[in-house]
């Protein structure tokens, strides 16, 4: 599992956001569940606010503490600056050059999200 803050794990949910950042590599590829961190800071930035929306979500009520979706990651690059993407995918991660890019595809959101504490890094969940 990967913990992510709010609202990027929402995002993830809904499938506009397939690309995570971190400081750190990881060689794991594989099924991975996407956990909801327990904080949840306001999302005051109106274009999070209207694609959580436009996808029926309550950007004011996110879940958190909770496994909210499950995902494949396929790839972890290096970020270089050739290979910045562009929006909508830069608006959600930070793509400073040396950070890794960490790739999600076959995304699922839980209709059921299942409570879990989350960790740093990829942790086991089950």
């Amino acid at each position: 599992a990967i913990t992510l803050e709010q609202p990027f794990a929402s995002l993830v949910c809904i499938g506009v956001k397939t690309i995570e950042t971190r400081s750190w590599s990881t060689d794991y590829r594989g099924p991975l569940a996407i956990h909801a961190a327990n904080i949840c800071p306001q999302v005051v930035d109106s274009y999070y606010r209207s694609i959580l929306s436009s996808a029926g979500l309550d950007p004011d009520n996110l879940p958190t503490g909770k496994i909210v979706a499950v995902a494949h990651l396929v790839d972890c690059e290096e970020v270089i600056t050739a290979q910045i993407p562009c929006y909508p995918q830069l608006a959600f991660s930070n793509f400073t050059p040396g950070w890794f890019a960490l790739e999600f595809v076959d995304i699922e959101a839980l209709e059921n999200p299942i409570p879990a504490q989350g960790s740093t890094g990829l942790w086991d969940w089950i």
